[in-house]
C-alpha cells in the first residue's frame, strides 16, 4: 500500500463509476458548507474549497500500512474506512451533520479482516 492523499472530485457522478457499489445515506447538510464549482466538468483538485472540503482536509489521511497483512485496527493499519469516520465525527463537532451518522457508517464498515492480503493454504479461492 502507498498511503493516501486527499484528493477533491468535483461535478463526480459516483453512479457511472465501475467500482459502485452503493450510495448510503448518513444525514443532510445545510447547502451553505457546500462550494459548487464553476461549471458542469469533472475536476480532480487537491485544494479544498467550502467548509466540507477544507475539513476533509483536517483529517489526516491513512499513511502507508506498515504492515499490509495486519487487521485493521484504525491505530497503526488504517485504510479509507477509518478515515471516513474520523472525517465524519469532525462533521458532527462542527454541527454540520446530526450524531447519528457515526452510527450509520460503522453499520456499513468492512470488518478489521476485509481485503487482508493473504490467505492460509487451502483456504483462498479455489480451494476444495
Amino acid at each position: 500500500m502507498a498511503g493516501y492523499q486527499h484528493e477533491f472530485k468535483r461535478n463526480y457522478n459516483p453512479f457511472m463509476s465501475k467500482t459502485f457499489h452503493a450510495v448510503v445515506q448518513i444525514g443532510q447538510i445545510d447547502k451553505s458548507h457546500i462550494a459548487y464549482p464553476q461549471g458542469d466538468n469533472f475536476e480532480k483538485s487537491d485544494t479544498p474549497i467550502g467548509d466540507l472540503e477544507v475539513t476533509a482536509s483536517r483529517v489526516r489521511p491513512p499513511p502507508i500500512s506498515q504492515n499490509f497483512l495486519a487487521p485493521v485496527d484504525g491505530v497503526t493499519n488504517k485504510l479509507c474506512q477509518e478515515w471516513t469516520v474520523e472525517f465524519v465525527d469532525k462533521l458532527i463537532e462542527k454541527n454540520y451533520i446530526d450524531a447519528q451518522a457515526r452510527e450509520i457508517v460503522q453499520a456499513h464498515r468492512d470488518p478489521p479482516s476485509h481485503g487482508v492480503g493473504l490467505q492460509p493454504v487451502g483456504q483462498g479461492r479455489g480451494a476444495a
